[in-house]
């Protein structure tokens, strides 16, 4: 076999490694017997391959053999002999090499003067060795024939390491380059990354805009490395005439250029910015064919980012900023508020600012006349607030505004009555504030700290205020009704709820007369949640639909068992007016008679009085439909609302129930015997059964009986109780 045969095309080698500087092939004999040594080394003394030399270092121990390795990395072949200070010091030798030193690529071609000491075929098995030949069989053409074929598979891996190493590169840089949004610390990546990719640690990069639309010269260098770095930030007109005709030249191509020293790379995202981004690559040697590969994977990906930065520059406009003021959005407050400094967070407030009444004055002046209203406002507030740091609009009738000092309390009154001027003309707009000190929310929580100034806006519209302060109670109490709302839907969803059945009796007999189903909810902690509080969160999170259906169908099913024990009395289950409003409840009503078969003579719906008089026109015909089913219907708490006469003959009720406030002042106050006399003049008249709630003692009892009521319920006669209780008390008590 010939030195020509193997002649290969050339490959690409790291220019800044040792051999291409030594422009030699590094050969290491590990041999410890000197006449064997000295006679290899005249064997490689006057071989070459492709052109260059070889050098051929010399060891004679395992020792010396892994110092001389870890020393010069560039060693392509190790001639290694089995047995030297002992007789498996070759073999240990390889795994260092292999294990300790971590070189995969090094060629190790073992050689031994005694075949029987370590059988070829585990050796191959058991060790990461190249070759292996008997010193007796080794001559020279053998020896050339070796030294070739390792060099070629070296050259071969460096390549793929190389490669492997370049790609892992660009795909690294690539997911830096992703996160980058601004232009100049993007430019920066990419120069540090071709830098890599080609080794121009003694060349330089430049890296410079250009708008497609003006003329070349008009354009600014953005970034520069080696020995450019000077220029950065300068115009392409004011750099030597030399590199300005090379970026000309690549303006006029518009096309990625290489040459032997230097490549040209475009980048076009006309499309976002009308704009053209160059950049111009010298290094000290020529790029081989392998670094333009990489170039040119490299700036695909580029290009990818470069349009992704232009067209997030455009979109961050449109997510990040109000048109109509110029100022910050909720999504840019929050990213601000996120990033904030120590110092500034615990000394600033935030304030929001609504519009009230923001609905009606947009139906009747337009959106013209609001916007300019906003923007009055907006102007207003800015000039008057002492610290202001950060403006933003969060909402079409919603301002905030960050200060870094502690505003007085009169302030934001003295701002709600200030006239604004709009279109020429003071107008006094209603004006309504939230504040919240950030020291009193997580730090850097932008989200949290906004929902803190708006909740306290809710809280001084709730109160009729013009300005609420948040404090740590608000904002304990907040994440109470989360946390008590998540466990509420999981409770409805769990079918959690019972009903307590409260009696109503005859006072003349003690006879029952029916029952009240009331909700109860005991949570998995065990914990009995009062009606009051969950009922409330349940209608404000609009999810007492799903409760009061699950109610019903509960004392449906009571009164199936209560007929089983021979207690045939209707129960009634309280209904709110968001249950008549939904068509999906009462299709559930006029439903269940037939599926529990129970009558609905058995139901009785209460609907408070202040409900059912609010809602009248809308809902008459609803409970009309329902009582000609066969469905009782009571009005609740009555005496409590402002009824009118009218309505109340027209209503189709059949009973009426003092509320409890008046019977515990019975016989205390003229106010509540009068509203009681009155209560039953009106049964009477117009054939209302009426019902006393809330009678806790035999006085109210007998003095109710006096004016002519009948049934009763409350504490005298029973607490609410579970069915299983109910049965037992029925059968002793009445």
């Amino acid at each position: 076999m010939t030195h020509d045969e193997f002649e290969f095309m050339e490959e690409p080698v790291a220019h800044h490694s040792d051999v291409d500087k030594a422009d030699v092939w590094t050969i290491l004999s590990v041999e410890d017997n000197p006449a064997y040594q000295q006679s290899l080394n005249f064997a490689l003394s006057d071989l070459r391959y492709r052109g260059k030399k070889l050098q051929v270092l010399n060891a004679n121990s395992r020792t010396s053999a892994a110092t001389m390795i870890s020393q010069h990395p560039e060693i392509c072949i190790i001639l290694l002999d089995v047995v030297m200070e002992e007789d498996d010091s070759g073999l240990r030798l390889v795994n260092t090499i292999r294990e300790v030193l971590g070189n995969k690529m090094v060629r190790i071609v073992l050689l031994t003067g005694q075949p029987g000491m370590a059988p070829r075929q585990n050796i191959m098995e058991d060790y990461d060795i190249d070759d292996y030949w008997v010193k007796s069989k080794l001559n020279k053409e053998n020896l050339q024939t070796i030294v070739y074929s390792n060099i070629r598979t070296w050259l071969h891996l460096r390549m793929l390491d190389e490669a492997q190493r370049g790609l892992q590169l660009i795909i690294e840089a690539s997911q830096q380059l992703d996160q980058c949004r601004e232009l100049p610390v993007f430019s920066d990546h990419v120069l540090a990354t071709l830098g890599g990719l080609i080794g121009a640690a003694e060349g330089g990069i430049i890296c410079a805009r250009q708008s497609e639309q003006d003329e070349y010269t008009t354009g600014k260098i953005l970034a520069a490395s080696g020995k450019f770095s000077k220029l950065k930030k300068q115009q392409l007109d004011a750099i030597e005439p030399e590199l300005h005709a090379q970026f000309e030249q690549l303006w006029q191509a518009k096309q990625h250029i290489f040459e032997d020293n230097r490549s040209l790379l475009y980048f076009p995202s006309t499309e976002f910015t009308g704009e053209a981004y160059l950049c111009m690559v010298c290094s000290e040697k020529p790029l081989t064919d392998q670094q333009i590969y990489m170039l040119q994977i490299f700036s695909e990906n580029v290009q990818s980012n470069f349009k992704n930065i232009a067209l997030f520059n455009r979109l961050s406009e449109l997510a990040y900023m109000d048109p109509l003021l110029g100022v910050f959005n909720r999504n840019r407050l929050q990213r601000e508020l996120n990033v904030l400094s120590s110092r500034h967070w615990y000394a600033s407030e935030l304030i929001v600012c609504s519009l009230e009444d923001f609905p009606s004055l947009y139906l009747t002046f337009g959106r013209d006349f609001i916007n300019r209203c906003v923007s009055a406002v907006y102007t207003m507030l800015s000039d008057n607030l002492p610290g202001l740091m950060i403006s933003a609009r969060i909402g079409q009738d919603r301002l905030a505004l960050l200060t870094n000092n502690t505003i007085s309390i009169e302030l934001p009154e003295q701002l709600s009555f200030q006239a604004v001027p709009v279109d020429g003309i003071d107008h006094r707009l209603p004006l309504r504030f939230g504040v919240v000190r950030l020291s009193s929310v997580s730090i850097n929580n932008g989200e949290a700290a906004i929902h803190a100034a708006e909740h306290a806006l809710e809280l001084a519209r709730k109160l009729n205020q013009t300005t609420y302060y948040f404090d740590s109670e608000v904002e304990q109490h907040a994440a109470q009704r989360v946390t008590q709302l998540t466990k509420l839907r999981q409770a409805i969803a769990n079918r959690d709820f019972h009903i307590a059945l409260q009696p109503k009796i005859e006072f003349a007999t003690n006879k029952l007369a029916g029952f009240e189903a009331l909700a109860r909810w005991t949570d998995s902690e065990g914990k009995m949640n009062p009606p009051d509080q969950f009922i409330g969160l349940a209608e404000q999170a609009g999810i007492i639909e799903l409760l009061d259906i699950q109610i019903v169908e509960l004392a449906f099913a009571a009164i199936i068992r209560l007929q089983q024990e021979g207690i045939n009395v209707p129960v009634a289950i309280n209904v709110s007016i968001r249950d008549l409003a939904s068509k999906h409840y009462v299709e559930q009503l006029k439903q269940f008679p037939q599926k529990f078969d129970v009558s609905p003579t058995f139901i009785e719906l209460e609907i408070t009085e202040t409900e059912a008089m609010k809602h009248y026109d809308q809902f008459i015909k609803v409970l009309s439909e329902l009582k000609n089913l066969g469905y009782r219907v009571a009005i609740d708490d009555f005496g409590t609302g402002y009824s009118s006469l009218a309505h109340i003959t027209e209503l189709p009720a059949e009973v009426l129930k003092i509320d409890g406030s008046f019977v515990r002042n019975i016989g205390k106050t003229n106010s509540a015997n009068h509203v009681i006399e009155m209560i039953m003049r009106l049964g009477n008249r117009f054939n209302f059964e009426v019902v006393a709630e809330g009678v806790e003692t035999e006085e109210q009892k007998q003095l109710l009986r006096e004016m002519g009521c009948h049934i009763g319920q409350g504490y005298l006669f029973a607490r609410p109780m579970p069915l299983d209780d109910v049965i037992k008390w029925s059968k002793t008590n009445t």
